[in-house]
């Protein structure tokens, strides 16, 4: 536990933990000492608690100091068992290709032991539009907690609710010819109307894509001196936020 602790300390400086290794670990024998151990751990929990949620207040304020606006990808993701699933290393590069114009494409693949769910819904308060990679199994229900159809759900029933500026859905078709929109997530999103942007599946960002997403969002093309200004703010910054 107190290497684990350790950690977290390296990878958020600044928080009061105060920890170390011993090389001979004391065991509490008696209740007394169990419950006042037990209490000394509880007030350094909370105390870290309260500096690790400023900590983090601190730098999602600073999101729009360094990305003009962020958006939120939903997406089916690549299998081990199936290299043609999902829209993975769409999205990858379609981030990529937004980037030097101060555009924060948020792609959310959680990592061993993380709460999906409260990771996802967490980004998405975080983005102003919702980018629904749209491949033929997009909006499937599956076993999987925090599926593209749990994602569409909470942005329209979660984000968007309880928001009053415009929260709007931008839909990518992905399909290759012969495929068809299987699901009814997909088929909502593609028939509400929305501008739609068509980009075939494994073939490169298309060369009008980051322009039409900047005119979907209310933006401009960036200079390249803003260009290289928001590079170095975000280098500045990459220790903390995974800018991929």
């Amino acid at each position: 536990m107190a290497e684990a602790v350790i950690g977290v300390a390296e990878q958020f400086r600044g928080l009061n933990l105060s920890m170390s290794l011993r090389r001979g670990p004391k065991v509490a024998s008696d209740q007394a000492s169990k419950q006042e151990w037990n209490e000394a751990l509880l007030s350094s929990i909370r105390s870290n608690s309260a500096a690790f949620a400023e900590y983090m207040d601190r730098h999602n304020r600073d999101m729009d100091r360094i990305w003009r606006c962020c958006l939120f990808a939903s997406l089916r993701f690549a299998r081990d068992d199936d290299p043609e699933a999902g829209c993975q290393e769409e999205a990858e590069a379609l981030r990529d290709a937004l980037k030097p114009e101060g555009v924060l494409l948020q792609i959310v693949n959680a990592r061993l032991g993380e709460n999906i769910r409260s990771r996802v819904q967490a980004t998405m308060q975080r983005c102003s539009y919702f980018v629904a990679f749209g491949c033929a199994d997009y909006g499937e229900v599956t076993p999987t907690v925090g599926n593209t159809s749990e994602e569409v759900n909470f942005w329209q029933n979660g984000v968007r609710a309880r928001q009053s500026e415009e929260r709007n859905i931008i839909p990518i078709n992905m399909l290759r010819p012969g495929e068809q929109h299987s699901h009814a997530t997909a088929h909502w999103i593609f028939g509400q109307g929305f501008m739609t942007l068509f980009w075939r599946k494994r073939t490169p960002v298309p060369g009008t894509a980051v322009r039409d997403i900047l005119q979907r969002i209310g933006l401009e093309p960036v200079s390249a001196q803003q260009q290289q200004q928001r590079r170095r703010r975000r280098r500045s910054w990459s220790w903390c936020w995974d800018l991929g």
